[in-house]
């Protein structure tokens, strides 16, 4: 064979799939389903917990699903689905935001993300939770949303480089506390 009648790209050969993110309701509706079929109960808020952690993704809602009941069997609560996953209720990032957005006392605020850090939660996960908290909050003016945003973007940086995890996660929310106690 002749160097002339080679691809010149591999692609050539390969086909390639772009899969779109499912709608809530075609999850909602599948993993009823599958539940349904396979005699799984699931506790209120899980399912949309598991709309959330697959994020359109049907195979990683399912395989969330199986690790929960495999876990802890049925009923499947929301939070073993966010222990499975690895994932930070949306709940927890919601009250840190709110008591920087109040203006919490600084103790109380370390206190919340003491309890993030001894939960487990990945800081990576929390920052981008908080960076869509902060974005979708309207109390809080654009041009303060942008220095935050500035200022998890840096902190991000800074665990990829190796920075510990609480005090970044401290520092970070101590900043936007400060911003948002300036509107």
């Amino acid at each position: 064979m002749h160097a002339r009648s080679l691809p010149t790209h591999s692609s050539v050969h390969l086909d390639r799939f772009r899969y779109r993110a499912l709608g809530g309701e075609v999850i909602y509706d599948r993993i009823n389903y599958i539940c349904a079929q396979e005699g799984v109960q699931l506790e209120d808020g899980a399912l949309e917990a598991l709309g959330q952690i697959g994020g359109g993704d049907m195979r990683k809602a399912i395989t969330t699903l199986q690790s929960a009941f495999r876990l802890r069997g049925s009923p499947v609560e929301k939070e073993t689905l966010l222990d499975v996953a690895g994932t930070v209720d949306t709940a927890i990032v919601g009250a840190l935001l709110e008591a920087c957005v109040k203006g919490e006392a600084f103790a109380t605020v370390s206190a919340m993300v003491d309890e993030c850090i001894l939960a487990g939660y990945p800081c990576q996960e929390i920052f981008a939770k908080l960076q869509e908290a902060l974005i979708g909050d309207s109390r809080v003016p654009a041009a303060v949303k942008g220095r935050c945003l500035i200022r998890l973007a840096n902190a991000d940086r800074q665990l990829s480089d190796g920075a510990d995890e609480q005090l970044q996660l401290l520092a970070t929310v101590a900043y936007i506390s400060g911003e948002c106690l300036k509107i």
